[in-house]
């Protein structure tokens, strides 16, 4: 399905956000009439449950109190001795901030679909640390 923002084609994501309302409304990052939704549309004040999604396999998060939502992306390309790209790939980044309780948990969603859960998201395995702890 082709998913649009203002008019204009955005490429969907192999992991999806869900929010979970309290009133159990729900919004999709890409939802299912075509739309896609930025992280800035989420209503984190009746945010009940923060999930990341491919579709089988899913990273739910409780929130509560002054919990809130982190979701972002780390790009990476390799390239060869040239410079020229020769692979790019996607880290998903995805938890929450406690300010209350002085907390911040992130999962990383490798490309090979390794998680690895941090408080400081520059830490970043690299391509060769990736492949050798596998899945």
């Amino acid at each position: 399905m082709v998913h649009t923002f203002n008019g204009e084609e955005v490429k969907s994501e192999k992991w999806q956000w869900v929010a979970i309302y309290n009133d159990d409304t729900q919004l999709k990052q890409f939802d299912d009439d075509g739309l896609f939704h930025q992280f800035k549309e989420i209503n984190v004040d009746a945010l009940k449950q923060w999930i990341l999604t491919d579709g089988v396999r899913h990273i739910v998060v409780d929130i509560s109190g002054t919990m809130k939502p982190i979701h972002f992306y780390r790009r990476l390309r390799s390239a060869d001795m040239g410079g020229d790209a020769i692979e790019e790939s996607t880290i998903y980044c995805f938890g929450y901030e406690d300010t209350e309780q002085n907390e911040k948990v992130i999962q990383m969603v490798y490309p090979n679909d390794l998680i690895v859960s941090t408080s400081d998201a520059n830490t970043v395995l690299g391509v060769g640390q990736i492949d050798k702890v596998g899945v």
